[in-house]
């Protein structure tokens, strides 16, 4: 039952940890949308369901990829650079 409790407090950290730089890297790549002109509203109702699809990394990769589709940004490598640090 301790490692039940004991792994659980550790998954629920785990994804927590994870939401923290998955709103790092949304936040950086908003401010690089919004040098573009990019909506704003429809960047931060896009940033939101990013948040609640993240389950891995390539998730994280794949919605950017999404994100900048719907924005039609050229600079699709900027969240390359991002998440390779």
């Amino acid at each position: 039952m301790k490692d039940n409790v004991k792994e659980s407090s550790e998954s629920k950290w785990n994804t927590l940890n994870q939401m923290f730089v998955i709103n790092h890297l949304a936040n950086q790549a908003y401010n690089e949308i919004y040098k573009h002109k990019a909506d704003p509203w429809k960047v931060y109702r896009t940033k939101c369901k990013m948040m609640y699809q993240i389950e891995n990394p390539i998730n994280v990769y794949l919605l950017f990829q999404e994100l900048y589709d719907k924005l039609e940004l050229p600079e699709k490598q900027i969240m390359a650079k991002y998440l390779s640090q």
